[in-house]
């Protein structure tokens, strides 16, 4: 999930500056701003223990539109014996956006990390994983038919180098999982929107071109596939490509009849952090992310991975970086949270 290019460039100072001189109203959320943006959501992953605490519970239902169970719904969790299922905290996340009508994004039913190990140590036929797999995903996608609207259904099947990604999936079945996969998520329920999502795809290169053959080939099979995820997990200093870079990568799957989405988004920081240059390099990043979005008409949406320092997932995958939400730890907003809200706010003005 590294990356590094130089972030965003002149349209996202000319955006600020515009935005600048129109001041947003003080009292406007990120999810008042998106939601006057013809259906255009604002969100962030989750955990259940979150709702607990009454200051986060009230930040996730009045700034976001929309909520991911970062963890919850993957397969270590939720699947975590062959017969046993733990769909409480699941649960608790569907209800929680069903009580503030709050869009649920489900997270994940195909990917090769956090599996359990009855399925990663396990010795399946080729048919018999398919079974193990079409029981997962028929189980998870039908218990909230109806209720979650999109799903990842499929997680980082390619590799940096662009090559479908070595996972139990592709060893015992074959490229025929990818298929496999939405196949079976859409028989649970036909309404939902379902997704491949991916990271390192913003820039082009290797691994987008790859994507955009699944894509293709799933689409010339009739395969229900409805969007592409972009994951972007940045590290500041880092290279973004400009919103330009990443709109038109975006129409290339547009263009092809797919949604896209920015699914998890952070900007991480090498610590100790700059105080006067990182968070104006954190708010560039996330400024030129979704400036690109705002200028595609098929992107649903932006999903931040996680709203605040103390619950981001950055310190212990990449040591010696961190800081990487829109709030800091004491849940303040922070110069990324001002810069969303700005380009929300021109956007809306300038239509």
């Amino acid at each position: 999930m590294r990356r590094s290019v130089r972030v965003g460039g002149l349209a996202v100072l000319v955006a600020v500056l515009v935005a600048a001189c129109r001041p947003v109203p003080p009292d406007a959320t990120l999810r008042s701003l998106a939601d006057l943006r013809d259906g255009r959501l604002i969100g962030t992953s989750v955990e259940p223990a979150q709702f607990g605490r009454s200051a986060d519970a009230t930040l996730i239902a009045s700034q976001f539109s929309s909520v991911t169970p970062e963890n919850v719904m993957k397969w270590e969790v939720v699947h975590p014996g062959p017969s046993t299922w733990n769909h409480a905290p699941g649960d608790a996340v569907v209800a929680f956006a069903e009580e503030h009508g709050q869009r649920v994004r489900g997270h994940t039913l195909v990917w090769h990390r956090q599996n359990p190990a009855w399925l990663t140590g396990g010795s399946y036929s080729r048919d018999e994983l398919i079974a193990v797999l079409e029981d997962h995903i028929s189980t998870l996608v039908g218990r909230y038919e109806g209720r979650v609207a999109q799903w990842d259904v499929v997680n980082e099947a390619i590799a940096d180098d662009g090559t479908l990604r070595d996972t139990i999936w592709l060893r015992g079945i074959g490229p025929d999982y990818i298929r496999l996969a939405f196949e079976f998520a859409h028989a649970a329920d036909p309404d939902a929107e379902l997704f491949i999502n991916d990271y390192l795809i913003e820039r082009g290169g290797a691994k987008a071109a790859t994507l955009l053959w699944i894509v293709a080939s799933l689409r010339a099979q009739g395969v229900p596939i409805h969007g592409v995820g972009y994951q972007v997990h940045a590290l500041v200093p880092s290279l973004m490509p400009t919103p330009e870079q990443f709109a038109d990568e975006m129409r290339r799957f547009a263009s092809r009849g797919m949604l896209v989405e920015i699914t998890e988004m952070d900007v991480a920081l090498q610590l100790p952090s700059d105080p006067t240059t990182g968070p104006q390099q954190q708010a560039d990043a996330y400024g030129s992310a979704v400036m690109a979005c705002l200028a595609v008409r098929e992107c649903t949406g932006v999903t931040t991975w996680n709203y605040s320092d103390a619950e981001s997932w950055i310190p212990g995958e990449f040591p010696g970086f961190g800081e990487a939400s829109i709030y800091d730890a004491e849940l303040r907003p922070k110069p990324a949270y001002e810069r969303i809200r700005q380009l929300l706010w021109w956007n809306l003005r300038a239509r």
